[in-house]
């Protein structure tokens, strides 16, 4: 009697653990705790008084059932059946649906006749004849209603990023004969199962908040090995295989084994954390228009910058066209990857290889910016700076993504990306954040130093000035572009962490595609399109005749001559695409000034003009960045101020205010 108390306490506590939170219960697999408890429970039902209840023990809990029976070896020879049947395939078990009887059918229950068989085991004639001896054989039957203590680790592993979560749908079913180990049988061990999901069945999205159609594929029969993955357990295929699948619905699932253990049906179940068509649509949708856009603005980034002389030769703008060839790769290799419906594992390793270097060495841009900020504003070189610096850097922005790719691809192998059946995905979780994460933080830091002094260089040199010069409002201008795009970069790729962990919602994963997609836009934005050169040659290309930006802003110190060229301008625009009469310069500057007094003489003022205007060319040069310099005085003017002060220079206030 102290016997079956403390077996119904087990079953009880083995009943009562099930209910434990399923991470907690995968930090107590990790431990061996549920291993160690299935085998504890197994080990009780051999010892287990069984006379005193009619010879047989049954103690049925909302998550387990047991029987446990003695037969004398004659009986076996017939067969014996386990049967779970229910209309309720989700709900707590109950004993009167739990049925054992010999043989292999038995059209006599009133039970089966009026529901389902749900798990289904038949124990072959073969095992009553390998008996030996008179005395009776204990046979246990245990029934588990979910898979909680049988949390593999490896499956766990690898749902991760998937668009599906590959588990048991069905319940485990064990039986065991007086302690021993049966294997190897001539006659297989049948079971069949009704899975507890099944293809359109509704099932409650957290992504789009309504009840969508459930998916069921790849089903696989399998058994619990005790002794896998190091001893925690883990499902296992040896011996085991799938007869067929039955029924008009094709739900039904029947499998055979050589062998007594605790056996169910793994399944690949899609559905509730994946997206539906409609929603996936649109998310394609935003993601080929935001990644086009980004690839126009970079490409017209690249075109200004390359077709002014200007622009191009200054070492920032290297580095900017560098960084936008990068983003450009980066984004071609995204639309690729996101285009290929199936590809090979090889295939999708290369892919998502490149796009993975695209994106580091578009960091390492972004800190090489950085750095060049850093020499130009704290560490003050001559004008020949670092030599050889762009050949440095290139070399940084190539190897040091290589070098990270070819670890992470190496350590990770197949674990480096999201491939299934085809379908490839970007980084898988680990890969995700040793590769991706750990670097951008890495440059997010470093980026946050650099600002942080540059700051507060350029307020100690603002401060000792009476007046801002250009050159501090174009450091001022460029550090603002630069925090603005490695912050943008750097949220973007830590949301797309939380995408490629498991499946996100889809604000989580629109946020992404949203500022990922527009990161080429952004850089258009901050450094073409602020920047006065640029726009002067758009104005050059599409309105010939508009004058370009340094004119326009040279005569800035004079209202007059802003309201009398407002003016003008306006006039010139009706004729803009007369481009036989498109001039630049100089020499139209001032003959624009006289045509308005009504002279058409030119004057020894307007050549006098000239000729100090090309002085002052003479005496300035450019230095790295682009500005002024004035060789004599070592001061910086900015190109939409130079030409006032020149004016200044050579004929004093006085002439600007003639002008």
């Amino acid at each position: 009697m102290y016997v079956v108390k403390v077996t119904g306490a087990v079953v009880s506590t083995i009943n009562n653990l099930m209910n434990v939170d399923e991470a907690q219960l995968e930090a107590a697999a990790n431990e061996g705790a549920t291993n160690m408890a299935v085998q504890s429970l197994e080990s009780q039902l051999q010892f287990v008084n069984v006379s005193a209840s009619n010879g047989t023990y049954t103690d049925v809990q909302p998550n387990l059932g047991v029987q446990v029976s003695e037969y004398p070896p004659e009986e076996l020879t017939e067969g014996l059946t386990f049967v779970y049947a229910t209309n309720d395939p989700s709900g707590e078990l109950l004993p009167e649906h739990m049925i054992v009887y010999k043989g292999k059918n038995d059209s006599s229950s009133t039970t089966m006749e009026t529901n389902p068989v749900q798990a289904q085991l038949f124990l072959p004639p073969s095992i009553g004849k390998a008996i030996r001896g008179n005395n009776n054989t204990r046979v246990s039957f245990v029934l588990y209603r979910t898979t909680s203590l049988f949390p593999s680790r490896s499956l766990l592993a690898s749902n991760k990023g998937k668009p599906y979560n590959r588990t048991s749908n069905t319940r485990i079913i064990s039986a065991s004969i007086g302690g021993m180990k049966v294997t190897n049988l001539s006659e297989p061990v049948l079971t069949s199962y009704m899975p507890i999901t099944v293809t359109n069945d509704t099932s409650y999205d957290q992504n789009t908040y309504n009840d969508t159609l459930v998916d069921v594929t790849n089903p696989v029969c399998v058994f619990w090995d005790f002794d896998a993955d190091d001893g925690y357990g883990n499902w296992s295929t040896d011996g085991c295989q799938l007869v067929a699948i039955d029924n008009d619905t094709g739900d039904e699932l029947l499998c055979q084994c050589n062998h007594l253990t605790n056996f169910a049906v793994l399944m690949d179940i899609y559905g509730g954390s994946t997206l539906n068509d409609k929603w996936t649509y649109i998310l394609d949708v935003l993601s080929y228009a935001g990644c086009s856009l980004s690839i126009f603005f970079l490409f017209v980034t690249i075109v200004t910058f390359l077709s002014v002389r200007k622009l191009r030769n200054p070492q920032p703008s290297r580095i900017l066209m560098c960084l936008c060839i990068s983003l450009l790769c980066l984004y071609i290799f995204f639309i690729i990857l996101a285009s290929l419906k199936t590809v090979t594992m090889t295939t999708c390793g290369i892919i998502v290889g490149f796009l993975h270097f695209s994106l580091l060495s578009s960091l390492a841009w972004m800190a090489v910016e950085s750095f060049n900020m850093y020499l130009l504003v704290i560490k003050i070189f001559d004008r020949g700076g670092i030599r050889n610096f762009m050949i440095k850097a290139g070399v940084f922005t190539l190897g040091v993504p290589a070098v990270i790719v070819g670890l992470t691809g190496g350590i990770a192998q197949r674990g480096y990306m999201r491939y299934d059946d085809g379908i490839c995905g970007f980084l898988a979780e680990i890969p995700m954040i040793g590769g991706v994460l750990v670097p951008i933080a890495t440059v997010i830091i470093y980026d946050s130093i650099i600002f942080v002094m540059v700051i507060r260089r350029l307020s100690r040199k603002v401060a000792g000035r009476q007046l801002t010069k250009p050159i501090y409002k174009e450091r001022l201008r460029r550090l603002q572009n630069a925090s603005a795009l490695i912050i943008l970069m750097g949220l973007t790729w830590a949301i797309g962490f939380f995408t490629a962990i498991e499946g996100a919602s889809v604000s989580i994963q629109i946020m992404f595609i949203i500022l990922n997609s527009l990161q080429g836009f952004f850089l258009f934005l901050f450094y073409c399109l602020r920047n006065p050169a640029a726009r002067s040659q758009w104005r050059k290309i599409f309105c010939c005749r508009l004058p370009p930006a340094d004119e326009t802003t040279s005569m800035g110190n004079s209202n007059q001559f802003r309201e009398r060229s407002t003016t003008d301008d306006q006039d010139r625009e009706k004729n803009c695409c007369n481009v036989s009469s498109c001039r630049t310069g100089s020499y139209d500057l001032f003959s624009r000034w006289r045509n308005r007094k009504g002279d058409t003489t030119p004057s020894t003022f307007e050549l006098s003009a000239e000729s100090t205007i090309t002085s002052k060319k003479q005496i300035y040069r450019h230095n790295d960045d682009g500005d002024d310099v004035d060789v004599r005085q070592n001061t910086f003017d900015d190109d939409e101020d130079g030409i006032e002060d020149g004016f200044e220079t050579a004929f004093g206030h006085s002439v600007a205010k003639r002008l």
